[in-house]
């Protein structure tokens, strides 16, 4: 679901993404009993699953996009749910 052009809407993929991919991985996770280390390897994934979409290094926080974008790191939704 990567597009690469100029015309590409980075935040209509990210919503994509959120509402296609996301809960797909959310239903599965409880099912599944993850150990802290895993659900942190989960959430680094769906950060670089932000930084791929904003062109952010591997070193650069997507917190801030995250938090500006109304949006949810990945551990959050898990967390309201436990």
């Amino acid at each position: 679901m990567f597009m690469y052009g100029s015309d590409v809407d980075e935040i209509a993929l990210l919503s994509l993404k959120e509402s296609c991919n996301l809960p797909i991985v959310m239903y599965t996770v409880p099912a599944l009993s993850l150990k802290s280390k895993q659900l942190d390897e989960l959430n680094i994934c769906w950060n670089n699953v932000v930084r791929k979409l904003f062109n952010y290094n591997r070193w650069e926080s997507v917190k801030s996009v995250l938090f500006h974008l109304g949006s949810q790191s990945y551990s959050s939704p898990y967390d309201q749910e436990h």
